[in-house]
């Protein structure tokens, strides 16, 4: 199965392929979480370390950025985002395995004090997601989770 790709290829750059494992949680009221740091929104998740499997790299991240364990569950879609990390000054090939969460308990385990965990409403995720294959895969988790709804 070939990635779905989003974002320009600059055939002038050399882009360093980072693969990841990232989240989707919705609460009661249909909100998906998102981790804001600085005025930049993301899904929970993260560059997979060597020896650790998505759902592990999964796991471990969402404690990091959030605070919060999860319980993993269906998996929804590989894709590539080609990308410009103005902080790290690099081109990125972002390579993201995407889950369903469920939220499970707060621990204590919070490592990165810059991350917050936010609630938005499925209209709010354009215009607050800076990475296109983030927002796509929110709104694929939202249809299949409310489906019939």
């Amino acid at each position: 199965m070939k990635d779905r790709i989003y974002g320009v290829k600059d055939p002038n750059h050399t882009y360093r392929k980072r693969p990841g494992a990232y989240g989707i949680a919705f609460n009661t009221d249909r909100q998906v979480a998102l981790v804001k740091v600085d005025n930049t929104y993301f899904l929970p998740g993260g560059g997979i370390e060597e020896g650790e499997d998505p759902v592990t790299c999964l796991r471990r991240e969402f404690v990091e950025e959030t605070g919060c364990q999860v319980e993993v569950g269906a998996y929804l879609d590989r894709c590539t985002q080609f990308t410009y990390s103005k902080t790290r000054q690099r081109h990125y090939q972002l390579v993201g395995s995407f889950y369903l969460v469920h939220i499970q308990q707060m621990t204590n385990g919070k490592v990165e004090d810059d991350h917050e965990l936010v609630w938005a409403d499925l209209s709010e995720v354009n215009d607050l997601i800076r990475l296109e294959y983030h927002a796509v895969m929110i709104h694929e988790a939202y249809a299949m989770a409310y489906a019939g709804s």
